[in-house]
C-alpha cells in the first residue's frame, strides 16, 4: 500500500486563534508512487511544517491584526505554498530512493473557511447540498497550461507522461524530475501527429542539455471556499477512485451510504471497496471524508 492519510481535529495554531480564524483542522490523501517512502514521510511531516509556517514574529502578527480578510487568505495561501515546497525539500535531501514520489490533496479549515491545497491528481470535492463541487484541480501532464510549462522549461510530453514517464506534472519526490539526471527520449518512432494537441512536436535529442528548471513541481494550486449551512461533507480520494467514479456519482454514492449506515467510517470503506470490486479499479484506493452535517441531518435531506 502506497497511499497514506491525515487527520487532525484540532492543530491549535495560536496565531490564527488570535486572529480570529479558529478552529483549525487539518485532512489529507497521499498517493505515492515508487514504493510507500514519499506517502509515508508526508504523513508524518506535513502537517508539522503547515504548523510551524504560521508561527509569526509579534512584527508580522501587528501587521495583520484588523487587515481583511482577503489579507488573511493570502498570507494563509503564501504559508501553505512555504509548508509544501519546504517539506519537498526536506524529502529530496533525505530520500534513498529517487523514484519515491507522492501526490497530496490536503483540506486546512480555519474558522469558516476551507483551503483546498492539491499537487498531483488526488481530489478533494464538496458535496452541497448534494451536488458535487471539485474544490481541486488535477496535475496531468496533458493539462494545457501544465504541457507549456512543461515544455518552456526544456522537457516533454508523450503519451500524455513527462519525458515519457510520469503520468503526473507536480508532486513530492520524484526527484530525476527535479534534479535533471532524466531518461533519455524514447528510441521509438513518433508519429509525425501527437497523440493529443498537448504532446511535444519535436523530441529533443538531449533533455538534460537544455533543462531550465525542474520539470515536476512541489508548488500547491489552493482554492478557498466559505464554508455555508448547505455544506455536507467533503470526500478527498486518490486517483484510483476517480478514476471509475464521477465526482457526481462519488457523491450520490457517499451520500446514500451514510444515510443508510448512519456511519461515516463504514460508508468510507463502503466507497472503497465499490470502486475495487465493482468497478475495477486497478490502482490503490485512499479516501477520507470529513463531515459538516451530522449523518441523521443528512439522511433528513435526502
Amino acid at each position: 500500500m502506497e497511499d497514506a492519510h491525515t487527520l487532525i481535529q484540532d492543530l491549535c495554531i495560536e496565531s490564527l486563534s488570535r486572529l480570529g480564524m479558529h478552529p483549525q483542522s487539518y485532512f489529507a490523501v497521499y498517493d505515492g508512487h515508487g514504493g510507500d517512502e514519499a506517502s509515508a514521510f508526508l504523513g508524518d511531516v506535513l502537517h508539522h511544517n503547515i504548523i510551524e509556517s504560521f508561527f509569526l514574529k509579534k512584527s508580522e502578527f501587528k501587521t495583520l491584526v484588523n487587515q481583511p480578510m482577503e489579507e488573511l487568505q493570502s498570507m494563509i495561501t503564501t504559508r501553505l505554498i512555504d509548508a509544501f515546497e519546504r517539506t519537498d525539500d526536506e524529502f529530496l535531501n533525505e530520500s534513498e530512493r529517487p523514484q519515491a514520489g507522492s501526490t497530496a490533496t490536503t483540506v486546512f479549515v480555519a474558522g469558516k473557511y476551507m483551503f483546498v491545497a492539491n499537487v498531483g491528481d488526488s481530489r478533494t470535492v464538496l458535496s452541497r447540498n448534494g451536488k458535487a463541487v471539485r474544490l481541486s484541480n488535477d496535475h496531468k501532464p496533458s493539462r494545457q497550461d501544465e504541457a507549456q510549462r512543461i515544455r518552456e522549461t526544456g522537457g516533454f510530453v508523450i503519451h500524455g507522461r513527462i519525458m515519457g514517464e510520469l503520468a503526473v506534472s507536480r508532486a513530492f519526490g520524484d526527484a530525476p524530475f527535479k534534479t535533471f539526471d532524466l531518461p533519455e527520449p524514447p528510441k521509438e518512432n513518433v508519429d509525425s501527429k501527437p497523440r493529443s494537441e498537448y504532446d511535444s512536436q519535436e523530441l529533443p535529442v538531449n533533455p538534460n542539455e537544455i533543462l531550465k528548471g525542474p520539470l515536476v513541481i512541489p508548488t500547491p494550486e489552493i482554492t478557498i471556499t466559505e464554508l455555508s449551512n448547505d455544506d455536507e461533507f467533503v470526500l478527498l480520494a486518490s486517483d484510483g477512485l476517480y478514476d471509475v467514479l464521477k465526482d457526481q456519482e462519488a457523491v450520490d454514492f457517499m451520500r446514500q451510504k451514510i444515510a443508510q449506515l448512519g456511519d461515516v467510517q463504514r460508508a468510507v470503506e463502503a466507497i472503497v471497496e465499490y470502486a475495487i470490486f465493482h468497478q475495477r479499479s486497478t490502482d490503490n484506493v485512499t479516501a477520507v471524508v470529513v463531515m459538516f452535517k451530522e449523518p441523521k441531518d443528512l439522511k433528513a435531506s435526502l
